[in-house]
């Protein structure tokens, strides 16, 4: 097999991989750990008014719906909100002189409300 094939057959790999679903890599905060919650509200412009701690970060890859994904996560992290941060572009895949694709991921802090917090 040529240096060109093996190329374009790597590139197809790397790109189905991506395009095939959402992937969510968490990075914890905290040692504790709580039970999975029944709900969870979403902040995409602002954070929560009432008291809460910060348990993990979520980093959804997209690859489908990143909110819903994120919440999910964070539901079974035990956290009754997530708040989104931001985007970034994760990094692209190039064969020769043309772009193939880029990952892209949604950053989101999980949240737990403080006991005693005001609703």
């Amino acid at each position: 097999m040529n240096h060109k094939c093996m190329v374009f057959l790597m590139a197809a790999v790397l790109l189905a991989g991506v395009a095939c679903g959402t992937y969510i890599a968490v990075k914890p905060l905290t040692q504790l750990r709580f039970p999975p919650t029944a709900s969870c509200e979403i902040f995409t412009t602002k954070a929560p008014d009432r008291p809460y701690t910060e348990i993990a970060i979520l980093e959804v890859s997209e690859g489908g719906n990143t909110i819903l994904a994120a919440q999910k996560k964070a539901m079974a992290l035990g956290a009754n909100a997530i708040v989104m941060k931001g985007q970034a572009v994760e990094g692209s895949i190039a064969l020769g002189n043309g772009l193939i694709g880029t990952a892209n991921k949604t950053i989101f802090v999980a949240v737990r409300w403080k006991e005693g917090g005001a609703a």
